[in-house]
């Protein structure tokens, strides 16, 4: 970043309105700001530092210290930086806050941080005004433009600070103080916390490794104990001879698959035929066991067609069975019929008698008669 064109408005001791033209003195090289103290040589530093990134150059200065004490209340602070960057130009501008008069009536009013951030590449330093300062990047919003400066720069304000500006008095002091002293300053100014910490976590990490590194030579000596061999070299050694004794079985490693495979097949053919032998065995019993058992067979024949004859008889047996039981019911019914018979014939006769005492008696006659009728359905 190359500084072109620094405008100062009513900032920090410039009540005015001040321009600093680095073009006369930007391709030596080299060039001084000097002058007397309270001058405003701190002042341009915390222009340009502000214009890029709305802090002052020291950490002892803030936003609000940069307004004038001594311009007019009309005359609005703000900063003005062109600037190249490689083979592009930009023009940044800004308005810090502050009280201003009001637009109308009487009193004041808050202005508000304002930023602005323009292309200026294909224009000239004395074209730039306030009225025309490029092709708008970012305007008004702070954080916009703070992005965009941090992405063309590459570093922030505190970075900006301790690459680029060295407060006055602390090149002094360099100069003249001891090696401890301008170590504290050096890391003050330049803020080494980072790699502080970095060594800090680096030195545990080597404390750590190294305690490793024992452990693992301790767990080295143990195990070299056990395998009876003085050095490192002598199981190193021992090592490289197994692993050419592995590597001659690993090459024998395919012929015994393959022999194994046949002894397995051929294992396999001889247990299928064992299972054929005792298949048959168990075959041939069961043909003894059937032979012993041919007779019962016959027997059981015999006594199946015995069976079946009787089955056929059955019927006619049960006929006549079912004929004598009605032959008995018969025979009851008879006796039954004939002592009904003794016993109306008896009543008959009695009738008989009766009837002749009665033959007088017309009613004794009909009764007796009725009575005869009645007994008639046993002759």
């Amino acid at each position: 970043m190359r500084p072109i064109r620094l405008t100062l408005q009513a900032f920090g001791p410039f009540a005015g309105r001040e321009v600093v033209d680095f073009q006369n003195v930007i391709d030596s090289g080299v060039f001084g700001i000097y002058g007397p103290t309270g001058a405003g040589k701190t002042s341009i530093f915390d222009g340009i530092s502000f214009a890029l990134f709305g802090e002052s150059s020291g950490d002892e200065r803030t936003a609000d210290d940069m307004l004038s004490h001594y311009a007019d209340p009309s005359v609005l602070t703000q900063v003005e930086l062109v600037f190249d960057l490689g083979d592009k130009r930009y023009v940044v501008r800004r308005i810090p806050n502050q009280e201003r008069p009001a637009n109308r009536g009487d009193g004041t009013t808050t202005q508000h941080h304002e930023a602005y951030l323009f292309d200026a590449t294909a224009h000239s330093v004395d074209d730039l005004t306030n009225a025309f300062s490029g092709d708008i990047i970012a305007e008004k919003k702070v954080s916009v433009v703070d992005k965009e400066i941090k992405e063309l720069l590459g570093y922030d304000a505190a970075q900006f600070r301790q690459i680029v500006l060295l407060p006055q008095g602390e090149f002094r002091q360099i100069l003249t103080a001891k090696s401890d002293d301008r170590s504290k300053i050096l890391k003050r100014l330049f803020d080494v916390s980072f790699f502080e910490r970095f060594m800090s976590q680096t030195r545990e990490k080597a404390s750590t490794m190294n305690r490793e590194i024992q452990d693992e030579r301790l767990r080295r000596d143990t195990f070299l104990e056990g395998t009876q061999c003085e050095t490192q070299d002598d199981f190193i050694t021992v090592i490289l001879l197994q692993e050419t004794s592995l590597k001659l079985l690993s090459d024998k490693v395919p012929q015994l698959e393959a022999k194994f495979d046949a002894y397995q097949k051929e294992f396999t053919e001889a247990e299928t035929l064992v299972g054929k032998f005792v298949a048959l065995k168990e075959a041939n019993g069961d043909k003894e066991k059937l032979s012993l058992k041919c007779a019962e067979i016959v027997d059981i024949k015999n006594r199946v067609k015995q069976a079946k004859s009787a089955q056929e008889a059955i019927p006619a047996e049960s006929l006549v069975v079912q004929a004598e039981r009605n032959h008995e019911k018969t025979l009851g019914r008879f006796d039954k019929a004939k002592q009904n018979f003794e016993k109306a014939s008896k009543e008959h006769e009695q009738a008989q008698q009766e009837l002749t005492k009665q033959h007088e008696g017309k009613s004794g006659r009909e009764a007796a008669a009725q009575k005869v009728q009645s007994f008639g359905r046993w002759t």
